[in-house]
């Protein structure tokens, strides 16, 4: 058997690397639309804003095999109507959006009281780091993710920014109606001491509050 040329050597390496890999991400499904909110808007910044690690958004949990493949997060929080699967040492809060309004309206009494709901209870909690997500991490997210920004008093070309962040996108203008409903988040967020508990968990200095 002759030996393989350099060339040789380097093309079969570069293969078998693409079939391996093939192979791990097919055994080793990802959660869709997965990110660290805080180091995305850091990135989109260009400055340090938000604390990173703390916020995640993404879609299902339900094809990953264990809990290796989550994020570093104490706290799940579903958004879907179907339950997740669960995890030893992490928490679960299920707050399904309702099947029968488009979650972008927010302008709506019923997707507000929704909104607060999810907002109250990530307050509540005392296990941080949180994953928020829905089915495709894009929709139903978004627009809790959008909220969230516009409390700690991000500008609405940001929050937009961060949500283009999500493959699938098909109209942007979808969070610009949620945007046109939520108008000044401290009047659309019911209790001021939500407000106040997500700026002191997320914000990388309160100082900056208003200025972003």
């Amino acid at each position: 058997m002759h030996p393989m040329h350099s060339g040789q050597s380097t093309i079969f390496a570069a293969l078998l690397f693409v079939f391996t890999t093939a192979q791990f991400n097919v055994a080793t499904p990802m959660i869709p639309n997965l990110r660290d909110v805080g180091e995305t808007v850091n990135i989109l910044a260009g400055r340090e804003l938000l604390l990173e690690g703390q916020l995640y958004r993404g879609g299902t949990i339900n094809k990953l095999f264990s809990k290796d493949e989550l994020p570093p997060v104490a706290t799940i929080v579903n958004l879907r109507k179907g339950p997740d699967q669960r995890f030893e040492d992490v928490d679960s809060i299920h707050i399904p959006a309702t099947d029968t309004l488009d979650n972008y309206l927010t302008h709506n009494h019923r997707i507000q009281a929704w909104i607060n709901h999810v907002l109250e209870a990530i307050c509540i909690t005392e296990k941080w780091p949180i994953l928020i997500h829905c089915t495709s991490g894009k929709d139903r997210t978004g627009v809790v993710i959008a909220t969230i920004l516009a409390s700690l008093g991000f500008d609405r070309d940001t929050i937009r920014e961060e949500y283009v962040e999500s493959e699938g996108i098909r109209d942007e203008s979808h969070i610009e109606i949620a945007l046109d409903g939520i108008l000044s988040a401290d009047s659309y967020i019911y209790d001021t001491a939500v407000t106040e508990a997500l700026r002191e968990r997320l914000l990388y200095d309160q100082r900056r509050c208003g200025s972003m």
